[in-house]
């Protein structure tokens, strides 16, 4: 009792009674709306008492709340309490209709469009919950998290271009680093997914939005991967000129840089001194041991390629393009034996590159599918 005492002495904070005034002397009766706001905030200790106690699958908590809302309609806090508790007896749908009522009689509040959302969300509604961020961001909460929920649930729906604006209004509106992570880590993950020009608009957004000295190196090296793996090798080579102007020994950008010259048979004294930097640093690295082979390649200087794609090709025996190199270095050479010989296992380590397939073919070769291993068909993780 003293609890419930307590929670109704404060029920006039809780429920925004506004500042007091002076009042005439009280002639003992009760206007209909205090008497209302009595019964209310008396339920809503009540509810309160019973969810302690109880829990809120405790049928007792919702019908405590659902008196207190009957008589409080426009007090949030009291309606929100009646949805979570239908909430957590599973009736999601009467949760919402809850909160949808307020929302109708309060087109201002932005609170219930986002616990809307979120009901929304959880009930597997996701059209619904962008359509109330989307209400509840035109308020401009000071929140950062709405603005990361609407544009999860947009890239979910492939609306990038939304998800971006949104993003890019919560930069403006604050200086969280939140919002930053939450850019490069899609970006970051669309990277890894092959899915390039999306990676790109979020690290556009990020270089747009940051100071260039504050760019790391390993953003700068993913945002220049990005362009150059989607054909922008332009702009791929002024990220990484701009990385290598503030970190200049960045071994992964200079080697990265490097081989997209080699592949394009440009700059190729510039590229060698690069991939030699980089070696510098990692000696036996595979990667960058076969980046120098492949630009003594492009030089035209096979013994020397021959001799650096071979020491590549032991560093990382497994890796196909490497395999191929090696094959195409002794194919300048001449020596036709050893060059089908390492296509051949190009092939078998990468089945799909129909560059190697064509040079098999040339000579006379047609490749058959390698037969998968027996401990290769189906491995317990793979289900």
């Amino acid at each position: 009792m003293k609890k419930a005492l307590l929670l109704i002495l404060a029920g006039p904070t809780l429920f925004g009674a506004g500042c007091r005034t002076v009042q005439p002397p009280w002639d003992g009766a009760l206007s209909a709306e205090d008497q209302a706001l009595a019964e209310a905030m008396a339920y809503y200790a009540q509810g309160l008492i019973h969810e302690a106690e109880l829990g809120w699958h405790s049928e007792a908590t919702l019908q405590a709340f659902a008196k207190a809302a009957e008589r409080a309609p426009n007090q949030y806090r009291v309606q929100y309490n009646l949805a979570l508790a239908h909430f957590h007896q599973q009736r999601i749908d009467t949760a919402r209709a809850v909160l949808e009522r307020f929302s109708k009689r309060n087109p201002g509040h932005a609170l219930s469009k986002l616990d809307l959302a979120a009901f929304a969300q959880a009930g597997g509604d996701t059209d619904a919950a962008i359509r109330h961020y989307r209400e509840a961001l035109r308020h401009d909460p000071p929140l950062v998290w709405p603005y990361l929920d609407l544009a999860r649930l947009l890239f979910q729906k492939q609306n990038d271009g939304e998800a971006l604006m949104v993003l890019a209004k919560a930069m403006r509106r604050t200086d969280e680093p939140a919002v930053l992570q939450f850019c490069y880590d899609h970006g970051r993950l669309f990277l890894s997914n092959g899915e390039y020009e999306r990676a790109i608009g979020c690290f556009e957004l990020i270089a747009e939005n940051t100071d260039p000295e504050r760019l790391t190196p390993s953003f700068l090296l993913q945002h220049g991967a990005a362009y150059e793996r989607s054909g922008q090798f332009e702009k791929a080579e002024a990220v990484f000129k701009q990385c290598l102007a503030v970190y200049p020994r960045t071994h992964e950008v200079l080697n990265y840089l490097a081989y997209m010259w080699a592949e394009r048979g440009l700059h190729l004294d510039q590229a060698l001194d690069y991939v030699k930097q980089a070696l510098e640093q990692q000696p036996d690295n595979g990667a960058y041991v076969d980046t120098l082979g492949w630009i003594y390649y492009q030089m035209g200087r096979y013994p020397e390629a021959l001799e650096q794609l071979k020491k590549a090709n032991r560093l990382m025996p497994d890796d196909p393009t490497i395999t191929d190199h090696v094959g195409d270095a002794y194919h300048a050479l001449t020596d036709r034996e050893n060059a089908i010989r390492f296509w051949k296992q190009s092939y078998a380590l990468d089945p799909d590159n129909a560059e190697v397939v064509a040079k098999l073919e040339a000579e006379g070769i047609r490749p058959e599918p390698p037969t998968p291993k027996p401990n290769d068909e189906k491995r317990p993780h793979d289900e």
